[in-house]
């Protein structure tokens, strides 16, 4: 919101320099178009340090289950990236410009494209109002939420499909999310104390020792 903010700003001082730039030709369009597209790197930037950032190697012990909450500071990074794009994208749109800059085709295809952008940023925060992601595990098996519906996976159809769970959208190390999975795969008998602080411990134990 702080970085749309800033572009919106941007904006405000364009139209009131835009004819100082206009006369400037490309040096003062350069002037103009730099700073919303450092912002939306700037933006990339902070989303990409987020999804580096190492996750931990737990659960949530809640509702019945181990849960690896939805990695929301991710998808709000996400989010936030796509509003400064669009944001960035309409305030170039709506900006006073020659009238042979825009050509019929090209505003229609910028429409198209701002559309895009503004439809992409209303499915992120769908899904971070969901936490899209969150997956538990559960003595029945693993459900993960996605933005339409929770999905149960049996313990027999993971076994199907061992080590192929990923976890890119959960605040979980994958390689963690895996071991649990295939400790439980192992031994049936452990799934009943699944959601419960005894069970958690005994599942610390057997992952870190």
């Amino acid at each position: 919101m702080v970085l749309s903010a800033s572009v919106l700003v941007w904006y405000s001082a364009a139209r009131r320099w835009h004819n100082a730039w206009h006369e400037n030709g490309v040096a003062g369009y350069a002037a103009f178009l730099l700073p919303p597209l450092a912002l939306v790197i700037g933006a990339l930037i902070v989303e990409g340090i987020l999804r580096a950032r190492q996750r931990p190697a737990s659960f949530e012990v809640a509702g019945g289950a181990f849960v690896a909450p939805a990695a929301t500071r991710v998808a709000a990074a996400s989010a936030a990236t796509v509003l400064t794009l669009a944001t960035a994208s309409a305030t170039l749109h709506l900006q006073p410009m020659p009238d042979d800059w825009w050509s019929p085709i090209s505003v229609r295809f910028h429409r198209v494209i701002l559309a895009c952008l503004v439809a992409g940023f209303l499915v992120k925060v769908a899904a971070l109002a969901r936490q899209s992601g969150r997956i538990e595990l559960r003595p029945a098996g693993l459900r993960v939420r996605s933005l339409f519906a929770d999905r149960d996976v049996s313990w027999e159809q993971l076994a199907a499909k061992p080590n192929t769970w990923p976890a890119d959208e959960a605040w979980v190390r994958r390689e963690f999310l895996i071991a649990a999975i295939n400790h439980y795969l192992a031994d049936p008998d452990a799934r009943e104390t699944i959601g419960t602080a005894e069970g958690y411990e005994d599942l610390r134990r057997v992952l870190c020792g």
